[in-house]
C-alpha cells in the first residue's frame, strides 16, 4: 500500500489578528503556512503474502491537522512578534486597514490517504493513486500550487530505515522504471516525472483571479519487482499553495485643488492595478465619501467626479485589495464664480443683449465657471435677429476641457456635470489624434500668442467630431443630442450659425468673426495644428453621414456657417456652446 502525507501551505493577504505572541510570530517568520497533513505509506507484499499493514498504517499514520485561513503579511513589508503594525513605504498601516483585502483561503486534499497495494512480479508491477489538492481563494490575483518532497530524500523508505525505492529521474513524463515510483499533475496518469526535493518544487498550478474550489489532480505512481523487500515504504509530499502577489495602492498627489462639488479631479499614485494587468480598484473615497464616478486609467492615474460635501480638506482614499495612505488631501469650496452648470433658460432670459448696442448694457456678459476642471469661460447673450429683440446666450470662448489628466487619453463626463440628456454618464478612451491643444503646437503661433488677459484658455481645444458628440461612433444624418458641452449647453445645431452670421453682419469676411461680440478665432484644423491665423473651424451638433459633419469654417475672405458644407468627422474643430 502506498499513502502520501501532502503538507499544505497556504498564504493570503493579510496580517490577522493574533491569538498568541508565538503564534503571530510563526506566522510572520515561518511565512504564514496552513497545514492540512495526510500520513500514507506504501506497502509492498511478497508474492505469496496478504496485504500487510494496511489496518494499522491507516489508523497510525493518518494525521489530518485542521485547515485554517490566515493571512499574508504583503512580501515588502515587515512586522515583529509584539507589533501589529506592518511598515510599509513608509507607512504604518494598522490591522484595520486590511480589511477590505481580506481574502478567505480554503485548502482540501482528497481522499487524506492515497492508498497503492502491489504485489510484485518478475517483470516488475506498477500501482497508482489519485489526489486532488483543492482550493478555494478570493484573492484577486490568484495562487500558485508548488509540490516537492517534504525533505531531499525523494525516495520511499522502508519501516527499517535502510531499504528504499528511489524517484524516477524522468525530467519528462515517461512510463515509470522498475522498482521507482513518480508523480504526474492529472488523474489515472500513466506516464510520470520525477519527484523534487524542495529546493526544485514544481507549480502545479498557476491562476490568476478568484477560483472557488478549484481542483488540481495528481497520480502518484510506483513499480517493482520481485528483488524489492517485502514490506511499507513512505515518503512525504509537500504541496504549497501560496496567493499571488498584490501591491498596496498608493496616493501621491490629486488635482485641481481646491476644486467644487462635482469637479472632476486627477489622483496619481501607483500599483491602481494592484500588481495584477487590470484595474483593482473597487472604490475610491474623499473624506470617506466614494466618488460620484470614478475611472482608472492606468497604474498611476486614475479620475474622480468630487461627490456632495460641505466646504473642506478631505483626506483621498484609495481601496483594492486593500486601502492607500491617506495623507493626501483635496480642498473644496465655494465655486469663486456662477457656475455654468447651474445655469439656466431663467438667468439667460434675465440677461440684456449684448449686441447690437454700441455701449453693451450691464449684465450681458458674465464670467462662469465649468466645474469639470475650474476654468472660466466668458458668455455673452448675442442676438438671434438683426433687429437684436431676441437672443441666446454663447460661450465667446473656445471649449478647453481636455482629457484629465492630459496625457492619460481618457475623458470621464457625467450627467451631474456634462451635456447627457440621454444618457447618465459617458467614459471614453481620446486617440492621440482626437483631440489637439493649438496652443503648443510647434511652428505655429497665433494661439500662443493670444493675450490670456483677453483669452484665458487661448484657442482652447481641438476635437474630433465623435469627441465632440461624447458618442462612439458617428451615426447617419441626425442633430446628436449629447456633446462634451457643461450641463444646461450644448452644441449649436446646423443652421444656427447661419443665423448668427445674418444677426452679428458677418458677411464673407473672417475678420467680422474674429471682431464681433462672438469672438471668432483662427485655431486652424486638423489632426496637427495647421491653418492657425488663417483659418476657424467650429463644430455642429449635426452629422451629414456616418463619417461627415457639419461645421463653421471662416477665412479672410469667405465665412460658411455650415448650411450645406459637410467634412471628414476625424477632422479635429474648435468648439462653442450655447446655453439650452
Amino acid at each position: 500500500m502506498s499513502s502520501v502525507r501532502g503538507i499544505i501551505i497556504f498564504r493570503s493577504n493579510r496580517p490577522r489578528e493574533r491569538e498568541t505572541k508565538s503564534e503571530y510570530a510563526f506566522l510572520v517568520f515561518a511565512s504564514c503556512f496552513v497545514l492540512a497533513l495526510v500520513m500514507v505509506s506504501l506497502t509492498f507484499n511478497s508474492r505469496d503474502s496478504q496485504a500487510i499493514g494496511v489496518g494499522s498504517t491507516t489508523s497510525a499514520n493518518v494525521e489530518v491537522a485542521s485547515v485554517i485561513a490566515m493571512a499574508l503579511i504583503p512580501d515588502n513589508a515587515t512586522a515583529s512578534a509584539t507589533d501589529d503594525r506592518v511598515s510599509h513605504s513608509g507607512e504604518v498601516v494598522t490591522l484595520a486597514s486590511y480589511d477590505a483585502m481580506l481574502a478567505a483561503e480554503v485548502i482540501t486534499p482528497s481522499p487524506t490517504t492515497v492508498q497503492l497495494n502491489v504485489t510484485p512480479t518478475p517483470a516488475g508491477m506498477e500501482a497508482t493513486g489519485n489526489l486532488v489538492i483543492n482550493v478555494s481563494s478570493n484573492n484577486p490575483t490568484g495562487y500558485t500550487l508548488t509540490m516537492s518532497a517534504k525533505t531531499s530524500n525523494t525516495a520511499l523508505i522502508h519501516t527499517n530505515g535502510t531499504n528504499t525505492i528511489p524517484s524516477t529521474t524522468n525530467p519528462t513524463a515517461a512510463t515509470l522504471p522498475t522498482n521507482t515510483w513518480g508523480y504526474n499533475v492529472g488523474p489515472n496518469a500513466t506516464t510520470f516525472l520525477a519527484i523534487p526535493a524542495p529546493s526544485g518544487a514544481v507549480t502545479l498550478r498557476n491562476t490568476t483571479g478568484p477560483t472557488a474550489s478549484d481542483d488540481t489532480a495528481i497520480t502518484i505512481g510506483a513499480k517493482t519487482d520481485i528483488n524489492v523487500l517485502p514490506g511499507v515504504y513512505s515518503n512525504d509530499l509537500t504541496f504549497t499553495a501560496v496567493a499571488n502577489y498584490f501591491s498596496i495602492p498608493t496616493v501621491t498627489s490629486a488635482s485641481p485643488s481646491p476644486t467644487v462639488v462635482g469637479g472632476t479631479i486627477t489622483i496619481a499614485g501607483s500599483n491602481f492595478f494592484g500588481g495584477s494587468g487590470s484595474n483593482m480598484v473597487t472604490q475610491v473615497t474623499v473624506g470617506g465619501v466614494p466618488c460620484t464616478r470614478f475611472l482608472v486609467s492606468s497604474d498611476t492615474l486614475l479620475v474622480c467626479v468630487v461627490p456632495s460635501l460641505a466646504d473642506g480638506t478631505y483626506p483621498i482614499a484609495v481601496t483594492t485589495q486593500s486601502t492607500s495612505n491617506v495623507n493626501v488631501t483635496v480642498t473644496i469650496q465655494q465655486p469663486a464664480y456662477p457656475t455654468m452648470q447651474a445655469f439656466n433658460t431663467a438667468a439667460c432670459n434675465a440677461m440684456p443683449i449684448y449686441y447690437p448696442t454700441a455701449s453693451p448694457p450691464a449684465g450681458s456678459e458674465v464670467d462662469l465657471l465649468d466645474t469639470r476642471d475650474m476654468k472660466v469661460y466668458k458668455v455673452r447673450k448675442l442676438p438671434s435677429n438683426t433687429s437684436g429683440t431676441t437672443g441666446w446666450c454663447w460661450m465667446v470662448d473656445n471649449l478647453a476641457i481636455e482629457p484629465a489628466p492630459a496625457n492619460t487619453q481618457v475623458l470621464l463626463l457625467e450627467s451631474t456635470n456634462s451635456d447627457f440628456p440621454t444618457a447618465a454618464n459617458h467614459i471614453f478612451p481620446m486617440t492621440s489624434t482626437s483631440f489637439v491643444n493649438p496652443n503648443t503646437a510647434p511652428g505655429q503661433t497665433y494661439c500662443a500668442n493670444l493675450s490670456t488677459a483677453t483669452y484665458p484658455h487661448k484657442c482652447g481645444m481641438r476635437y474630433e467630431f465623435v469627441v465632440a458628440i461624447a458618442g462612439a461612433s458617428v451615426p447617419t444624418a441626425i442633430t446628436l443630442p449629447d456633446s462634451i458641452c457643461p450641463r444646461n449647453w450644448r452644441l449649436p445645431a446646423d443652421g444656427e450659425y447661419a443665423t448668427l452670421q445674418t444677426a452679428l453682419s458677418w458677411g464673407s469676411s473672417g475678420a467680422n468673426v474674429i471682431n464681433s461680440p462672438w469672438r471668432g478665432l483662427y485655431a486652424g484644423t486638423g489632426t496637427v495644428a495647421t491653418a492657425q491665423g488663417t483659418s476657424g473651424f467650429y463644430w455642429t451638433a449635426t452629422a451629414a453621414s456616418t463619417t461627415n459633419a457639419y461645421r463653421l469654417s471662416f477665412f479672410s475672405g469667405s465665412v460658411t456657417p455650415s448650411v450645406s458644407t459637410s467634412v471628414n468627422a476625424g477632422s479635429a474643430s474648435s468648439l462653442r456652446c450655447l446655453a439650452r
